[in-house]
């Protein structure tokens, strides 16, 4: 399967892509209704790599996650960077994001 990382403590034991996709799925149940805006992205067929900027919008109103429902939201930025093979799969994804922000925006810190 695809790889993926990210320099973050919510993240530092996700190897995979599916791993990371399991968890929003997980994510989206804590935050039903949640939301994102692309704001910019670029692909470069030379390295068959693309680019996401994004913003990210939740507030935590469901079940789950590391303490009650607080009501509590966030808008986080994050960059997606995806590597795709000649088959057009991705090969590899890399996420920056700021973890501390979400989460103390969504009052779990």
């Amino acid at each position: 399967g695809a790889t993926f990382s990210c320099q973050c403590d919510t993240f530092k034991d996700t190897k995979t892509v599916k791993e990371y996709v399991d968890w929003c799925q997980g994510f989206g149940k804590i935050c039903p209704g949640a939301t994102f805006t692309v704001k910019f992205k670029t692909f470069d067929p030379d390295t068959s790599t693309a680019i996401f900027v994004c913003s990210y919008h939740a507030t935590h109103t469901g079940e789950g996650g590391p303490v009650e429902a607080t009501g509590k939201s966030t808008d986080t930025d994050y960059v997606y960077k995806m590597i795709f093979n000649d088959d057009d799969k991705i090969v590899s994804m890399s996420k920056v994001w700021n973890d501390v922000w979400a989460c103390k925006g969504l009052g779990w810190m």
